[in-house]
């Protein structure tokens, strides 16, 4: 109880002393996007840039999101690639060819 107590002491301290930070510091730490830029996001018209795992906007309030290994197109024995993933920013659209529903069988 003693040690969990002086750890509750020490973040309120922490947070109390360092509550925020000015706008003038904020300016050093615009984050520097990774990856390569391959469309501009349907939602907001930001770069989407190519990640490890996914296709991500780059502006951080949007959330939009391709992943490469998407469950659906993967029990297809389809994956969403680079070209996959260009072709559908800029027409808004993909055609798989071979997909089958797994309701109907068709």
């Amino acid at each position: 109880d003693e040690f969990l107590n002086g750890i509750t002491e020490l973040m309120q301290e922490l947070v109390a002393r360092y509550q925020g930070i000015s706008e003038e510091k904020k300016d050093q730490f615009h984050g520097k996007a990774k990856g390569e830029i391959i469309g501009k996001c349907p939602r907001c018209g930001a770069d989407v840039r190519e990640g490890k795992v996914n296709f991500y906007c780059s502006d951080r309030n949007c959330a939009f999101t391709l992943w490469k290994n998407d469950k659906f197109l993967a029990s297809q024995g389809k994956k969403m690639d680079k070209t996959t993933a260009k072709k559908f920013l800029s027409k808004g659209k993909i055609h798989y060819k071979d997909l089958v529903s797994r309701k109907t069988g068709r």
